[in-house]
């Protein structure tokens, strides 16, 4: 009977530290990285992101969704957007334009791509061929982001 109870004891300190792993590498990991930020002396920059929005007839969409994006993106100096308009018929691209050139984010940070095939795939792989950024991020035109994402 006691060399049960010392199997079952051995296994229970064998899982019990198998599964705290994942929790000791975050916080090895978390420490780490206030070392490298507290005693870090040299400069290490943010990496670049860009908001791929595909859209497609989407001039319903598109005056609510730039509004809710360029916020966000406004704040964060190492970031653009890319609108890639895949066949529209409504104008969607002429709206993003429209509405860009007026709005306070300057013209370098945004770009506009236009092809006459539809389709949503077609229009995410040609701008990825294009983005150089460090992090993509997409949303659709018809998706509503919390602020401060």
């Amino acid at each position: 009977m006691e060399d049960i109870i010392r199997a079952l004891t051995g296994l229970q300190i064998f899982f019990s530290i198998w599964i705290s792993l994942p929790i000791i590498y975050w916080i090895i990991l978390k420490v780490d990285r206030k070392k490298m930020v507290v005693s870090g002396g040299e400069n290490i920059s943010a990496p670049s992101v860009t908001i791929l929005l595909p859209m497609r007839n989407e001039s319903k969409n598109v005056i609510r969704k730039l509004e809710n994006t360029l916020p966000e993106l406004i704040g964060y100096d190492r970031s653009d957007l890319m609108v890639v308009d895949s066949g529209s018929e409504d104008g969607t691209a002429e709206m993003v334009s429209d509405y860009l050139r007026c709005s306070s984010l300057e013209n370098s940070r945004w770009d506009i791509i236009s092809f006459p095939e539809p389709g949503k795939s077609k229009a995410i792989n040609i701008a990825l061929q294009k983005i150089e950024a460090g992090i993509v991020i997409m949303s659709d035109a018809d998706a509503k982001i919390s602020p401060g994402w």
